[in-house]
């Protein structure tokens, strides 16, 4: 029951997360569009065609210009990131499997003797980590060691 309540609790806080995320972006688009409705109704037409505004519908304009400009260089920035981010993760995933491949023989050797497996590389391994072990005693025989 523990563990089915400690999964329910995850999915739940997953499902919070997401709902957080829609929530926000719903908020920003619906911002959009009310900045995007109220640029419909800006300015008056003149009798030769052309559009006044006021100063503070000018500078409402160029605000959302500028802002609007800023958004497209992000956009285009992270559209880059995300196209690094792609090939680096393809790279990565490549490398991956070729190591995989490449052990594969040794991890089938492990999980059907692993006992033997263990001790054929505890052989192997033992008399590196004893020669690591006996360093600091062959460099205070030799008087190489520093005192401070």
């Amino acid at each position: 029951k523990e563990q089915h309540l400690t999964q329910t609790n995850k999915t739940l806080s997953k499902t919070e997360k997401e709902l957080a995320a829609v929530q926000k972006k719903a908020t920003l688009t619906k911002e959009a569009l009310i900045h995007a409705r109220d640029l419909d109704y800006i300015g008056k037409r003149t009798f030769l065609g052309n559009y006044s505004l006021t100063e503070e519908e000018f500078s409402k304009l160029k605000k959302q210009a500028d802002h609007g400009y800023m958004m497209d260089v992000e956009n285009r920035r992270l559209k880059e990131e995300l196209s690094t981010a792609k090939k680096e993760a393809a790279h990565w995933g490549q490398k991956y499997h070729e190591l995989w491949y490449e052990v594969k023989p040794y991890l089938d050797a492990l999980h059907r003797a692993p006992e033997l497996v263990r001790s054929f590389l505890e052989k192997i391994l033992a008399p590196k980590q004893e020669r690591i072990m006996n360093v600091p005693q062959q460099n205070r025989k030799h008087g190489q060691d520093m005192e401070l």
